[in-house]
């Protein structure tokens, strides 16, 4: 069930930030968890910044569909790295973003940097999942 309203959230989200102004934040979701410890869930993706690099990000979203942080983790705020995040999982306190080689760790609730860990030969990521 949860998988399914994973994916309800991604096809909303993609169908929705093609017309909807208020969710241009959501131009390019690539990958959706839910987070349980908040019953939300997490949107990864990423836009073309001010520069015209990759910006990536993570949104939280309620199972009702309510936007509760558009920019809950971004790239070159507080400390944040995304370029372009493209898989996601929760583990315990710690979610995982799979972005470009690296595996970067945030803390669930506060989604303060816990560090990357660097994949070696990896080139681009494309989920990630943790037992």
């Amino acid at each position: 069930m949860r998988t399914a309203r994973c994916l309800l959230v991604l096809g909303v989200l993609l169908a929705a930030s093609s017309c909807r102004s208020d969710l241009a934040p959501f131009a390019q979701p690539v990958a959706v968890v839910h987070e349980p410890g908040e019953d939300v869930y997490l949107v990864a993706g990423s836009q073309l910044g001010v520069d015209g690099a990759a910006a990536g990000y993570v949104a939280k979203v309620r199972p009702d569909g309510a936007i509760v942080d558009r920019g809950w983790l971004e790239h070159g705020q507080r400390g944040v790295t995304l370029q372009a995040p493209r898989g996601l999982a929760v583990h315990g306190a710690v979610v995982w973003v799979a972005d470009g080689s690296q595996l970067r760790r945030f803390a669930s609730q506060s989604g303060a940097v816990l560090g990357p860990i660097a994949v070696p030969m990896a080139a681009v990521l494309h989920d990630v999942s943790v037992a």
